[in-house]
């Protein structure tokens, strides 16, 4: 029976067609979770609980084996137990036995905010850019645009230069983790391209809105231009999206 259920397990949590990655590493298992600090030396990490509440801990994704596995090796002589998942095999296997999946792997990354006329970096941004900081060291094929905005209150020439200071935070943020400066790209609008209403109809203020605008866009790009689709879209509600 364990070999029968196993693959369905497997097939549930990474059974994905859309997913761009092919291998993931996992690194531990425990039956409590700990938090993501206990990976001493790894970055990139995330957790997954399985249906016997059993917490999984992996690294992903990677586009071949070779990444894949080096980072395997790199886990092991750390003292974790490590090894790889082909996500393409569990794949093929999918399609022959359990039907549609339900989860893909690894959960997308999201876009960062701040505080109005403020540049530093909450620990939520700090969090993702930690993400994206262990996607481009796993793809070292990939770079990243940092598309910076405001929202509409001050001047469009102080919003600009707000929204530069935001995109350096970002950028700051990824180089002190060891990030070439040729692979961060970074776009500054100000208050020119709103996703949300910093106003409702007759003029009042949606501090709800301007908050959505108050962010840096987070852009993954492979080696041949190609956005990669591993930062989760930013959802704003219908009454308040920008027409």
């Amino acid at each position: 029976m364990r070999k029968l259920f196993l693959p369905l397990f497997l097939c549930l949590l990474f059974g994905g067609s859309s997913q761009a990655q092919d291998y993931v590493v996992q690194v531990a298992a425990f039956d409590t979770k700990v938090s993501l600090d206990y990976f001493k030396g790894l970055n990139g990490i995330y957790h997954v609980e399985d249906h016997n509440n059993i917490h999984k801990y992996y690294i992903g994704g990677f586009r071949d084996s070779l990444a894949a596995n080096n980072k395997a090796s790199d886990a092991k002589a750390l003292g974790y137990k490590a090894y790889v998942i082909d996500l393409e095999a569990i794949r093929r296997m999918c399609a022959n036995t359990c039907g549609a999946p339900i989860l893909d792997a690894p959960p997308k990354i999201k876009s960062i905010f701040f505080d109005f006329d403020k540049s530093f970096l909450r620990s939520e941004s700090k969090y993702q850019l930690d993400q994206l900081f262990g996607i481009l060291k796993n793809n070292p094929q990939y770079s990243v645009e940092l598309s910076a905005h405001t929202d509409s209150k001050g001047s469009l020439t102080y919003n600009e230069a707000l929204s530069q200071r935001r995109a350096n935070a970002a950028k700051t943020y990824l180089l002190g983790k060891g990030i070439s400066a040729d692979r961060i790209k970074v776009s500054t609008f100000g208050e020119n391209a709103p996703i949300a209403k910093n106003e409702l109809a007759g003029g009042k203020d949606t501090e709800e809105g301007r908050q959505f605008n108050r962010r840096v866009e987070l852009i993954i790009h492979n080696r041949n231009g190609a956005v990669e689709p591993v930062v989760e879209e930013i959802s704003v509600p219908p009454s308040l999206k920008q027409e």
